[in-house]
């Protein structure tokens, strides 16, 4: 069977016209239409889009035709624009529980404020522990993360340019937030410390000093959270076969399909 035959038989099980293909390879009908006929030939880009398309290597697209020696690649074709949406994605899902994350640590504000034992208290600190895992239980139930389950099960191939600006967007990003972490950690120490040296030598209330330290360490341990999940999606891009056996990235899915019925 030559490729083009091959095309013809998957594009009509998956019930796509010609011009609906062409529309998801970035091509016209007449190309497609060549195709099927053996008088012409997809290019690489075009070939990792349509393995990707019906679900086939790109090998057995090219087994048996006339085109068995063309150079093929086995891994998965990511566009610029997958890629794009997927960074976008795991920084709005990180942006999210990171705010979960804050309101439940700073839970404990109103009760150092108002009183553990008073009724307004109490009432503040649940409504800041119910909104908080809320928020994180809503955005795990809700995260489409299915869709870019590909990105973290195989190999991937990007055109070489975007791959390159990828690794500088990262290189500065990790860059960045190292700064960030390394900061708020040492905000955290600072604070812990002064939250007690005022206390113990100073005699400075409790419910005054603790709301502040409780908003340093939320925002220290949201900073930590959001950080590296912005940079684990830049490396399952970048550093895709070294990443896929990180303890860290298997950490990260077990908890995600604790909270997710879609994985």
């Amino acid at each position: 069977m030559t490729f083009g035959e091959k095309l013809f038989k998957l594009r009509k099980e998956r019930g796509l016209s010609q011009e609906a293909l062409a529309e998801q390879v970035n091509t016209t009908r007449q190309a497609i239409s060549k195709w099927e006929n053996n008088q012409g030939f997809p290019e690489t880009e075009k070939l990792m889009l349509l393995s990707n398309i019906f679900e086939v290597s790109i090998d057995s697209l090219l087994k048996d035709s006339e085109y068995t020696d063309t150079q093929s690649t086995d891994g998965y074709y990511v566009s610029r624009e997958k890629a794009e949406s997927w960074i976008f994605h795991e920084k709005n899902f990180s942006r999210k529980v990171a705010v979960g994350i804050v309101l439940m640590i700073c839970s404990g504000v109103p009760l150092s404020l108002l009183g553990k034992n008073t009724v307004a208290g109490l009432i503040c600190s649940a409504i800041c522990v119910v909104t908080g895992l809320g928020i994180i239980l809503a955005t795990c139930l809700s995260d489409h993360d299915f869709e870019y389950k590909a990105l973290k099960q195989n190999a991937l191939m990007f055109d070489h340019n975007y791959l390159e600006e990828l690794k500088r967007r990262y290189s500065i990003l990790r860059k960045k937030y190292i700064g960030m972490i390394t900061g708020f950690f040492s905000m955290v120490i600072l604070s812990g410390i002064i939250f007690f040296a005022s206390i113990e030598l100073y005699g400075v209330p409790e419910k005054t000093a603790l709301p502040v330290f409780l908003l340093v360490v939320a925002l220290g341990i949201a900073t930590l959270f959001y950080s590296f999940s912005v940079m684990d999606a830049y490396e399952i891009l970048v550093y895709n076969e070294e990443h896929m056996n990180k303890f860290s990235t298997g950490l990260l899915n077990r908890i995600r399909r604790l909270f997710s019925h879609r994985h």
